[in-house]
């Protein structure tokens, strides 16, 4: 079974839409990628909130925390972590490394 897991961006605005809409396009289009492909979500951190990521660094840390790698990290489109990338080039390189694939939704 191919395991892993997603990231939401609750700071970023879609498509001009508010923050709120935009959150709830990238739930809805990972959630139907997810059910679609029939791939497992994993769960690290049994205190989170959802079942996905709106925290890169605490993705990370959890990964790290566990040293677990997984198959694949879910996000709705380059667009929601290009910032992250941007400014924290040192991190992404080292959550990249944790996943076999980065897939996106769109």
């Amino acid at each position: 079974m191919v395991e892993g897991l997603y990231f939401i961006n609750n700071r970023i605005e879609l498509e001009e839409r508010n923050r709120q809409r935009s959150i709830e396009i990238q739930i809805k289009s990972t959630r139907q990628y997810i059910s679609t492909h029939s791939l497992h979500i994993i769960t690290i951190n049994p205190y989170q909130l959802h079942d996905y990521y709106t925290i890169l660094h605490a993705l990370l840390f959890d990964l790290q925390n566990k040293d677990l790698y997984c198959d694949f990290l879910l996000i709705h489109s380059q667009g929601v972590i290009e910032d992250f990338i941007f400014h924290y080039p040192e991190y992404w390189r080292k959550l990249s490394t944790r996943f076999n694939r980065l897939i996106s939704v769109q």
